[in-house]
């Protein structure tokens, strides 16, 4: 039996339905596009240096906000504080003075945002218990999900006088995952809780988990909670020394770090690769069927077998939409055995 003129018509609708799924994520993109934006400051003036080198001083925030695109950084000097909101996230990132930070991936929300702290002091409150912020310091990274986290990245000096930066995690609500700078495997990356701080030795990656100081959630209550009281302000909590490094249960090996994937870009990567193998499973089946209608009329089994990978890859496209963009505490634990 030869293919009929209803074989044409659905082969037409099947073009249709692959046109909308390619452009599904274009016009998704254009109505769900991130927007990074500084919203207050106080205690003076800020600096905004565009990708371009062009550097501006602001001291009043229009009504819009101050969009910040990928690799603008943003730099404040003793006494200024800056609030900045992401949209459709609805998370703030808190900066204090002495501080400059930078962003990766800004606009699309296909990318995890990357906030890069050169050095001084952030808090981040993110709500999404789905959207995970990545926070870069150095060689070292943290995964924010649903939570209020201080990060510090300064110089201190340890009980041999050696000066260099130290990162310091704290949680001050939600939960955290933090890799170091040399972990040599994802058994490295330590898993944080409310109430936690974690060091880590800049020299060897190696770190320290202590209870958090009271000091760190009162710090920002005076310095951003509160109004501007330039005498009643409280100083910033002092910086531990270096803490001397704590041997791991495993010798860790110095490794190229950039080769590590966070959990969040593991998820991101195993989502990417489940689209690309479903769209080829589809088209493959699309391809045989549309050959097979042209040229080979008469081969109505072959018109047929079309439909096996157009359904494997229509159920590997489902899959991997649904799979989500970030891996749980629960999961991380079973599956990396985190400390």
């Amino acid at each position: 039996m030869a293919l009929t003129a209803q074989h044409g018509s659905y082969i037409n609708r099947l073009r249709l339905i692959i046109f909308l799924i390619f452009a599904a994520p274009f016009i998704v993109k254009a109505q769900t596009e991130r927007t990074v934006s500084v919203t207050s400051s106080k205690g003076g003036s800020f600096a905004v240096v565009r990708e371009n080198g062009t550097r501006s001083a602001h001291i009043s925030i229009p009504p819009e906000g101050i969009t910040l695109r990928n690799s603008d950084s943003l730099q404040t000097s003793a006494g200024v504080f800056v609030d900045i909101q992401i949209v459709p996230v609805g998370a703030f990132i808190h900066i204090a003075e002495n501080t400059m930070i930078s962003f990766r991936n800004a606009v699309d929300p296909a990318q995890p945002l990357e906030i890069l702290l050169m050095y001084g002091r952030i808090r981040v409150d993110n709500p999404s218990d789905t959207e995970v912020l990545v926070v870069k310091s150095g060689p070292s990274t943290v995964d924010i999900q649903q939570g209020s986290i201080n990060i510090d990245y300064i110089a201190a000096s340890n009980s041999k006088g050696i000066t260099r930066p130290s990162l310091s995690v704290s949680t001050i609500s939600g939960t955290a995952i933090l890799t170091p700078s040399e972990s040599s495997s994802p058994k490295g990356r330590v898993s944080m809780k409310k109430g936690e701080t974690v060091s880590v030795d800049a020299k060897n990656g190696k770190t320290r988990r202590r209870s958090m100081s009271k000091s760190v959630p009162t710090y920002w209550q005076q310095s951003i909670e509160t109004p501007s009281n330039e005498n009643e302000k409280q100083a910033a909590p002092d910086i531990q020394d270096v803490p001397e490094p704590v041997e791991p249960e495993e010798p860790m090996q110095p490794v190229d770090v950039s080769s590590i994937l966070t959990p969040l870009e593991e998820s991101t990567v195993l989502k990417t690769n489940g689209i690309i193998i479903g769209m080829t499973f589809l088209l493959a089946g699309v391809a045989v069927q549309n050959i097979t209608h042209y040229l080979y009329p008469d081969f109505v089994d072959m018109f047929y077998a079309g439909y096996v990978p157009i359904g494997i890859g229509a159920f590997i496209l489902v899959a991997s939409y649904f799979h989500p963009t970030y891996v749980s505490e629960s999961q991380l634990r079973a599956i990396y055995s985190i400390r």
